[in-house]
């Protein structure tokens, strides 16, 4: 991106002051334009991206699939 120097700049500065002025703040990185965004975005702030939506039961499938699978493989 054209403005990277702002950032590295900014994150300098930052650097530099007592920790109540750099609180952490969770974030993922955007697969469309590497730019760190808060974690609970829905959509990439800088170009747009709409991050994918997962369901929960595919997380619960995978969980009580590897569990079935961690049986079968002790019994």
């Amino acid at each position: 991106m054209a403005f990277d120097w702002i950032f590295t700049l900014l994150k300098a500065q930052i650097g530099n002051h007592p920790k109540e002025f750099t609180k952490t703040v969770k974030t993922k990185e955007c697969p469309s334009c590497a730019m760190e965004v808060d974690a609970k975005a829905k959509v990439c702030p800088i170009c747009q991206f709409e991050f994918p939506k997962r369901s929960p039961w595919i997380t619960w499938m995978a969980i009580f699939l590897v569990i079935i699978w961690l049986l079968s493989y002790i019994l």
